[in-house]
């Protein structure tokens, strides 16, 4: 018969144990201390493998409890933000100033002023409210000025 982990995974359960353990050599009781909060973590509640000191998106490896609650709060107030501002500094240092995108537009390319089509050669490129009203000149059978006017 397999082995049925208590917390769901083997991870969870290797935290848990020792976590509880350094607990109660520290003189803390006999439960687990939640790394952010400072409170034990029971049984019965919501908790994570949280990292400590060093974020998981930063490569941190070590790991503890913590409440689940605690370890949201502490990643949309801490871990998010900094990464985030790593990124921005990686992709400045790179040269990346849009999504994928560098500082010189490709030529031809969506932000680039002019477009290259098959049959006409380079254009220049029109914006979509051009674009709609070429195509109501080209669609309509008198030009959009004398539209409004009904003749008698």
């Amino acid at each position: 018969m397999a082995y049925k982990y208590r917390f769901g995974t083997k991870v969870r359960d290797q935290t848990w144990a020792l976590e509880k353990l350094a607990a109660y050599r520290a003189g803390r009781g006999e439960l687990p201390i939640c790394v952010h909060c400072d409170q034990p973590v029971q049984i019965d509640q919501a908790w994570d493998v949280s990292h400590i000191t060093v974020p998981r998106t930063f490569g941190g490896k070590s790991v503890g409890c913590g409440h689940r609650k605690c370890n949201q709060d502490d990643n949309t107030s801490v871990v998010i933000p900094a990464f985030s501002k790593a990124e921005r500094v990686r992709k400045f240092n790179c040269g990346i100033t849009g999504p994928g995108l560098g500082k010189h537009p490709m030529q031809g390319g969506r932000r680039s002023l002019l477009s290259k089509t098959f049959s006409h050669g380079v254009q220049p490129r029109l914006s979509s409210k051009q674009r709609h009203e070429l195509f109501l000149q080209r669609r309509a059978i008198m030009p959009i000025e004398d539209a409004g006017e009904v003749s008698p």
